[in-house]
């Protein structure tokens, strides 16, 4: 499988982020202060009685996904779209998604695109939707089973609902070849214009085959980009895809990977039961860690991991690979909490924020709960 060249380079990328930068005040990098963060997990408590402050954001509906970049959060509903300014956290967006499309999943998000899983109300079609953060007007949408002579419908019981590379030029999208019951990836290439308000190009570029990742609840449990590599955690083992479309199997079926990702230099791979995660150094050659944790959906914050059952579920949080998370501190005023409330922590700056229920928090350090 070949690509052409795209429009959008690292140089471009980097003169727009300096001017976006420029434009909306001075920025912080999102890892800034990680190794100050206010006294560890027990340290630097917001207020006397809570640990979480009310920004004052809100949402109609259920907050589903968060994404920090250098200046901004991008917050996300089923129907909404805000994005929040860094310090201020004055919300200078708000966009309102179609109503006659139901969200699938939650959304998979790079800096200045999103993709969106849809499911038309009106005839029950799945289809793939593009929006670029700047220009709400800038929508490509595409019906799955349009672009190959396969049935397909989206798999949107991971982490996001797919994942772009570091430069959102190239996406992937899980889904279901329904004919051979088996796992396919859709990938997209993904151009625009040198100032991220139009779309130049949007195209299908194919379907990778899966051949031994079978149809099952939950069969893809997360996607994330690191180091130039799609990285896939399945039901049926882990797998690698390049940019250009080639898979290697990293970890064999039937082994149920949870996550991947990378903490201190090293690739880390967590399972579904109590069993020792798997790690690599190149992301390549694994092999069992000999660690048997309790770490499944894994976020990195400097020494912090943050740690989810599925998505949804209560945060966990430990400074040590080695050592049972325990669960992050709340606010007495959330009251009883479900697994079906937690879909997104953030740090932007030196704040952490968190979407619970249809407003967002945030802090100035994570803390295990009393």
């Amino acid at each position: 499988m070949k690509f052409f060249p795209l429009a959008i380079g690292r140089f471009t990328f980097s003169l727009f982020i300096l001017g976006i930068s420029l434009f909306m005040g001075s920025c912080t990098c999102v890892t800034c202060g990680d190794d100050d963060d206010g006294g560890g997990m027990n340290g630097g408590m917001n207020t006397e009685n809570e640990a979480w402050d009310d920004t004052e954001v809100e949402t109609i509906e259920r907050i589903i996904a968060l994404h920090s970049t250098q200046d901004e959060l991008q917050v996300f509903t089923k129907s909404e779209f805000l994005r929040v300014e860094m310090g201020t956290d004055r919300v200078i967006q708000i966009r309102n998604f179609l109503p006659q499309f139901t969200a699938l999943g939650q959304p998979a998000v790079n800096d200045l695109i999103f993709a969106r899983g849809l499911r038309d109300t009106r005839d029950g079609s799945d289809a793939i939707e593009f929006q670029l953060v700047l220009n709400q007007g800038e929508v490509r949408r595409f019906a799955i089973d349009s672009l190959t002579p396969s049935l397909l419908a989206i798999e949107d019981d991971g982490a996001q609902i797919g994942a772009f590379n570091d430069l959102g030029t190239i996406y992937v999208q899980p889904v279901i070849q329904r004919d051979e019951r088996r796992l396919g990836m859709l990938i997209f290439a993904i151009a625009t214009d040198q100032t991220f308000f139009e779309f130049a190009d949007v195209s299908f570029v194919g379907l990778i085959d899966f051949p031994d990742v079978r149809e099952d609840a939950r069969v893809v449990s997360s996607i994330r980009f690191i180091d130039d590599y799609f990285y896939i955690a399945t039901k049926f083992g882990a797998y690698r895809l390049s940019e250009s479309g080639v898979l290697e199997t990293l970890i064999p079926s039937p082994t149920d990977i949870r996550d991947i990702f990378k903490y201190d230099g090293k690739f880390y791979a967590t399972q579904v039961s109590l069993a020792p995660m798997f790690t690599s150094d190149t992301g390549l050659a694994w092999e069992s860690s000999g660690i048997v944790t309790d770490l499944r959906l894994v976020d990195v914050f400097g020494d912090q991991l943050v740690s989810q059952e599925l998505e949804g579920w209560q945060y966990q949080l430990t400074e040590d690979l080695m050592s049972v998370t325990e669960p992050l501190r709340l606010n007495d005023s959330f009251g009883n909490v479900g697994n079906d409330q937690f879909f997104g922590i953030e740090k932007l700056g030196s704040s952490f924020y968190l979407g619970f229920e249809n407003t967002l928090y945030k802090t100035d350090s994570l803390q295990v709960a009393l």
